[in-house]
C-alpha cells in the first residue's frame, strides 16, 4: 500500500527471519484477569473494561506478542489503534520487547495515520489540504464502498483499539467501519475505561454538550454482528498506596455509577478524592515545588492555569500541554551541531555522547539506545549514520515518536493539564481543582468528574489535593485578561525563591 503510516512496513519474505528473533511468550507475572485476555482466541472480539493502574497497555502488548509468537498471526496483518502519538513510542517498545524485530511489521499508529495511510494509498485524489472533516469523509466512503479497500481490511488478522473510550465523533465512525469491514475470523480487542472519558470538549473549555452522541463503546456492544463478548482487569498493579487504591477502585465505581445522576456527583467524587488523598490542604500560593522530585506532576485543568503557574515558578521545570506538539531532545543539537560531513560513524557518536552528553543534559537513556533510535531514523547501509536522511525525518511537522519528548522545559517538576497527562503517570502528584463548580446539565458534570477522576488517577506513591482559584467575575480562567499579571510583577510582586506564589492577586484582582 502506498500510505503513510506510522510503523515501518517488512516484505513478507523478510518476516519470517525476524519472527526468528522472538524467542519466548511474552514474559510477564500476569494476574488472572490478565491472563485470560492475553490468552484469549485469535478469533475473540473482547471489549475490556481496562480501570487505571491494571496494567492496560502491558496487557495490550502481551497480547500482540502471544498472537505472534504462539497463535502464527503476521506480524504485517496486526494493527493497533492507539489514541495519542505519545503512547505509540511505548507501545513499540514493549512490543519489541516481546516479539523482537518482528514488532516493527506491526501497524501502530493512531486513527488519523491509518485514515491516512488508507486515504493515500487508495485515492489518487488524497491531499493534505483539505480539511480534517473532508478527509476523514473520504476515508469512510472508501471504506464502505471501495473494494481494494475493503480487500486490504479484510486481510487483517488482529486489531487491537486502545483507549477507545476517547475515540468520538468522525474517529469513532471511521473504527467502527474499519471494525464493520473485517473478515468475520478477525479477531479484536478493545480496551476503555469509560470512567476516563473526557475528550468530548477540550481542555480549555467547559463541558457544554447539548446532545450526546452515542458513543463508540455503546455501538460495538448492541449490535450482535459484531459479537464482542465482555473482559475486564481487575487487579491494580499501578500502586500499594491504601488511599490511592481506594480512588482506584471505590471511587472509580462511584464515578461510573453516577452516570446519569448528575446533581451534586462533582462535589461528591471530589470530597472523596480528598478523602484518601495524603493532602486536601494545598494552597495555589504556596504549592512548594522546589520540594517535588523531578518528573512529578502539578495537574490543573486549563492551559492557563498552568501557564500561569509556570510564569511565576522560579525553578527548572516543564511544561505539558496538549496542543503543543512533541519536541525534539537537546541531546541531538549537542551533538550534532557541529557535524558537516555526509555520514557519522557509531563510534564517533559515542564519543560526543560521552564528552558532550553524558554530564550535561542527559535524556532518561543511554548511547546504545540513543544510537538504535538514530539508526531506525537515518541508519545507512553500512550501519553508520546518512546525516542528510536523519535531518530529513528530524525536520518532519511531527517529530520522530521515537525521539520527541512531551515535556517542553527543563528536568523538575512537570506543570500541566490534566487533559495532556492522561496516560503518564508519576510517583508524586499536586491536584488543583475547583471545589464549588456549576454546571449547564448532567452531562457536564459527569464530564467534568471524569476529568476530576483521571487527574487524581496519576499517583503512583502521593496525592495532594487542593482548591484552585477561582478568580472574580468569571468562571474561566482563560477569560482573565494576562496583562493584569504583567502588572502585578512590575510592581515588584514576584514570586518567593523557589516557589510558585501568586499572593498579589488579592491587591489587584481583575475586574469583572
Amino acid at each position: 500500500m502506498g500510505g503513510i503510516l506510522e510503523t515501518d512496513s517488512v516484505p513478507d519474505d523478510e518476516e519470517s527471519a525476524l519472527m526468528l528473533t522472538a524467542t519466548a511468550t511474552p514474559p510477564g507475572d500476569w494476574d488472572p484477569s490478565q491472563k485470560a485476555v492475553i490468552l484469549s482466541a485469535v478469533s475473540s472480539r473482547l471489549i475490556v473494561d481496562a480501570g487505571p493502574g491494571t496494567g492496560k497497555t502491558a496487557v495490550a502488548c502481551a497480547r500482540l506478542g502471544h498472537l505472534v509468537l504462539a497463535e502464527d498471526v503476521r506480524p504485517s496483518q496486526t494493527w493497533m489503534i492507539s489514541f495519542t502519538r505519545t503512547a505509540i513510542a511505548e507501545i513499540r517498545a514493549r512490543l519489541h520487547s516481546y516479539i523482537g524485530d518482528a514488532a516493527f511489521a506491526v501497524k501502530v499508529a493512531t486513527v488519523d495515520a491509518h485514515a491516512w495511510a488508507i486515504h493515500s494509498g487508495y485515492d489518487a485524489t488524497a491531499s493534505l489540504t483539505g480539511s480534517y472533516e473532508e478527509n476523514i469523509g473520504r476515508v469512510l466512503a472508501l471504506v464502505e464502498g471501495d473494494d481494494d479497500v475493503i480487500d486490504y481490511l479484510r486481510n487483517v488478522e488482529h486489531l487491537i483499539v486502545d483507549e477507545a473510550q476517547d475515540l468520538v465523533g468522525q474517529r469513532a465512525d471511521l473504527v467502527e467501519a474499519i471494525i464493520s469491514r473485517l473478515d468475520s475470523s478477525c479477531g479484536v480487542t478493545v480496551f476503555a475505561d469509560e470512567a476516563q472519558a473526557i475528550y468530548g470538549f477540550s481542555e480549555d473549555e467547559d463541558c457544554s454538550a447539548s446532545k450526546k452522541p452515542e458513543e463508540l463503546l455503546e455501538r460495538l456492544r448492541s449490535n450482535p454482528a459484531y459479537r464482542f463478548d465482555a473482559a475486564a482487569l481487575d487487579t491494580i498493579h499501578r500502586t500499594s498506596a491504601k488511599g490511592l487504591r481506594s480512588i482506584f477502585s471505590e471511587v472509580r465505581t462511584a464515578v461510573l455509577g453516577g452516570r446519569g445522576d448528575g446533581d451534586g456527583l462533582f462535589a461528591r467524587i471530589r470530597q472523596s478524592i480528598a478523602n484518601y488523598a495524603d493532602g486536601d490542604d494545598l494552597k495555589p500560593t504556596e504549592l512548594g515545588l522546589d520540594t517535588l522530585a523531578a518528573g512529578s506532576l502539578v495537574l490543573f485543568r486549563t492551559r492557563p492555569e498552568a501557564l500561569l503557574t509556570s510564569q511565576f515558578c522560579q525553578i527548572p521545570h516543564s511544561l505539558r500541554l496538549s496542543g503543543y506538539g512533541g519536541n525534539l531532545p537537546p541531546w541531538l543539537a549537542i551533538c550534532f551541531h557541529d557535524w558537516l560531513q555526509t555520514f557519522m560513524a557509531r563510534d564517533e557518536f559515542m564519543g560526543r555522547w560521552a564528552s558532550r552528553v553524558e554530564h550535561g543534559s542527559p535524556p532518561g537513556y543511554g548511547p546504545d539506545e540513543a544510537w538504535a533510535k538514530l539508526v531506525r531514523l537515518g541508519g545507512s547501509a553500512d550501519g553508520s549514520l546518512e546525516m542528510a536522511r536523519l535531518r530529513r525525518a528530524l525536520a518532519r511537522r511531527s517529530a520522530p515518536v521515537e525521539l520527541a519528548t512531551a515535556e517542553f522545559g527543563l528536568p523538575g517538576p512537570v506543570i500541566g493539564t490534566i487533559h495532556a497527562s492522561k496516560g503518564r503517570e508519576a510517583d508524586s502528584v499536586l491536584l488543583l481543582a475547583s471545589d464549588d463548580r456549576e454546571f449547564k446539565s448532567v452531562e457536564d458534570e459527569e464530564e467534568e468528574t471524569r476529568v476530576l477522576f483521571v487527574g487524581s488517577t496519576r499517583a503512583r506513591l502521593s496525592l495532594k489535593v487542593g482548591k484552585a482559584i477561582k478568580y472574580p467575575g468569571s468562571t474561566r480562567v482563560d477569560s482573565i485578561p494576562l496583562i493584569r499579571w504583567h502588572v502585578v510583577r512590575s510592581r515588584g510582586c514576584t514570586p518567593s525563591s523557589g516557589s510558585c506564589r501568586r499572593t498579589a492577586v488579592a491587591a489587584f484582582p481583575p475586574s469583572s
